[in-house]
C-alpha cells in the first residue's frame, strides 16, 4: 500500500510540474511577443469550433475554441495567422464566442511578427490561461508531496 502512495507521490508531482512548465513556457512567448515589431492586419475569418472528445466510460465532452485566419505583411512580402494569443484558447461556448466576436472579418487588427520567423505572429501578446496552468500544477505538487509524506 506504501509503494502505492510513493508511485502516486512521483506520478503526481511530475503532472504538477509539466503543468507549471507549460504555464512558464506560454508566459515567455507572450513576453517575447511584446518586443516583436508590429504590422497591420486584416481578420478575414473568425469562427467557434467545437471538438468532442469521449472518455474510456463513453462519457463525452465537448470544448469550443475561437479559429482565426487573419492576413498582414511583412516588408512587402504577404502572409497569413491563425494564432491569437500563446495559451489555451479551449473552452466553454460563451468563453470561446467572447473571444470570436473580438476579431470580426473585415476588422483591423495589429499583427506582433516575430522578426526571425516572420510566419509566427500572434494578435494578443498576453498567455490566456498561464496563470491557471500554473496555479493547477502547484495544486497537483501539492497532492503529490503529501502522497510522498504518507507513504
Amino acid at each position: 500500500m506504501q509503494t502505492g502512495f510513493l508511485f502516486g507521490g512521483i506520478i503526481t508531482i511530475l503532472v504538477g510540474l509539466v503543468f507549471v512548465v507549460v504555464s512558464i513556457v506560454m508566459r515567455r512567448k507572450a513576453q517575447a511577443a511584446q518586443t516583436w515589431p508590429v504590422a497591420p492586419g486584416q481578420i478575414l475569418f473568425c469562427t467557434v469550433e467545437s471538438h468532442t472528445s469521449t472518455d474510456s466510460d463513453g462519457d463525452s465532452s465537448t470544448t469550443y475554441e475561437p479559429k482565426v485566419e487573419y492576413s498582414y505583411a511583412v516588408m512587402g512580402t504577404p502572409m497569413k495567422g491563425h494564432r491569437i494569443s500563446y495559451g489555451a484558447m479551449g473552452s466553454n461556448y460563451k468563453s470561446a464566442r467572447k473571444i470570436a466576436d473580438q476579431y470580426p472579418a473585415g476588422s483591423a487588427v495589429s499583427v506582433h511578427y516575430n522578426p526571425e520567423k516572420t510566419s509566427e505572429a500572434v494578435l494578443e501578446t498576453t498567455a490566456r490561461g498561464g496563470t491557471v496552468f500554473m496555479v493547477v500544477g502547484i495544486l497537483i505538487m501539492v497532492v503529490g508531496s503529501i502522497l510522498l509524506v504518507v507513504s
